[in-house]
C-alpha cells in the first residue's frame, strides 16, 4: 500500500502490520491509540531489520 501526504489507516485490533518509508524516502507517522476495557491500548511488535523490510 502507498500512501500519500495526510492519508489516515486505521489498523484494527489484533492486525499485526509494519510500516516504512520506500528507499530514498522518509516518513513521519502519528500514531492515536484507546485503550480497552482492562486498560490496554496497543502491543508493538518486534522492529523489522532493514534487510528483512528490503525482502518484501
Amino acid at each position: 500500500m502507498s500512501l500519500k501526504k495526510g492519508d489516515l489507516v486505521v489498523c484494527p485490533k489484533g492486525v499485526k502490520h509494519f510500516h516504512g518509508a520506500a528507499p530514498g524516502k522518509r516518513m513521519v507517522q502519528m500514531t492515536i491509540t484507546g485503550g480497552d476495557a482492562y486498560g490496554k491500548n496497543i502491543e508493538w511488535l518486534e522492529e523489522v531489520a532493514g534487510e528483512q523490510y528490503n525482502s518484501i
